[in-house]
């Protein structure tokens, strides 16, 4: 119960902090094109303030992951090292051309970067996230679409199951409605998992083991276990980042807006990538799609959630079985949808775990 406290209250500071800039609700409120309106002159100084309140138990916590990390180790299905990573917070190199996407992207603070069997594929964004990215809906509730698009502004070929060609078309109102996300390089597709494992292992290999409270940071395994510690240990390491930030005093109100018939937007959400993808004319959106962390980990036909909840030893001692190494794995990955986990029994009976 004292540790859930502790979790308690950093959890109900950080909103808090985070709403110095983000406000209740982010989007209508803050969001401006190129950037974010920040209301409160003063909420850099009073986010770092807030911060140092709560150090001592920001370091309570992770040196509680850090044992559980160590006493449960090789305990849970390794799935494998391939990552995916958009990056996270920009440089002031960021000009938002899709020409120079790959410089800007590269001085991100952790930079983007694909890796297959751990070993780093690219970290070109523009590779990694435009060319790369492919959608597919066999055995669906959906129809598949025609391609309308060909080719990006730079002549690159654009994959009719690419997300600036995708179009939702709902066949029947039953049925699996998870599509599945894959990776391609070359010829080849396969499955990537993202989130704060798969941006520490690109900070890694990117400018060496992250280090925060004395403790160094290297790559284990892709399971339960590690994918909870490193939720932490980027907490602690994104503390010492924005406590050592310089407010910048000197920044241009105009916006670097420029108006272009495709466009894509992509960075690390706290769980994982996100990115957006819209074609738009004369000031009107015709499509707009957006494929999520969820969308990629989730994701059916051998995604990576899927992969270690199946073949996973089971833990619990009850006779009957309740799943909750199964809420564990999927909350390992994604700890907001731990919370619409259900079960069907073998006699059609729908459980809801909490």
């Amino acid at each position: 119960m004292k540790i859930y406290k502790i979790t308690l209250k950093l959890s109900t500071k950080f909103r808090d902090l985070s709403n110095l800039i983000w406000l209740r609700y982010p989007h209508p409120l803050s969001l401006r094109i190129g950037g974010i309106e920040v209301r409160d002159p003063n909420a850099v100084a009073k986010i770092k303030d807030g911060l140092k309140e709560v150090k001592s138990d920001l370091e309570k916590l992770f040196y509680i992951a850090l044992e559980l990390r160590e006493f449960y180790r090789g305990l849970y299905k390794d799935i494998g090292a391939d990552f995916v990573a958009y990056g996270l917070l920009e440089s002031h190199d960021y000009n938002a051309r899709y020409e120079e996407m790959d410089k800007w992207a590269s001085k991100r603070f952790i930079p983007p970067a694909l890796f297959k069997n751990g070993e780093l594929v690219t970290r070109n964004l523009r590779d990694i996230l435009l060319l790369g990215v492919r959608v597919h809906i066999e055995s669906t509730a959906y129809e598949s679409w025609d391609q309308t698009l060909f080719e990006d502004s730079l002549g690159n070929k654009v994959d009719l199951h690419h997300p600036w060609n995708k179009e939702t078309k709902v066949k029947k109102l039953t049925g699996d409605y998870l599509f599945t996300v894959k990776q391609a390089i070359d010829s080849e597709r396969f499955m990537l998992s993202t989130g704060d494992l798969a941006r520490l292992l690109s900070y890694r290999t990117a400018k060496g083991k992250p280090k925060v409270l004395n403790y160094e940071w290297d790559y284990v395994a892709n399971d339960v276990i590690e994918r909870f510690f490193d939720g932490v240990f980027t907490v602690a390491l994104l503390y010492d980042y924005i406590i050592k930030v310089e407010e910048s005093k000197d920044f241009s109100q105009k916006s670097r807006y420029e108006e272009n018939e495709l466009a894509v937007g992509a960075h690390d959400a706290p769980r994982g990538d996100n990115a957006h993808w819209i074609i738009q004319k004369g000031g009107i959106i015709l499509r707009y799609r957006i494929i999520t962390l969820t969308d990629r980990n989730f994701s059916s036909n051998g995604g990576p959630v899927e992969k270690s909840i199946v073949g996973h030893r089971i833990t619990e001692e009850n006779e009957k079985i309740e799943g909750l190494d199964a809420l564990r794995v999927i909350r390992s990955f994604d700890s907001c949808s731990a919370c619409a986990v259900h079960i069907i029994t073998l006699s059609n009976n729908i459980v809801k775990l909490l």
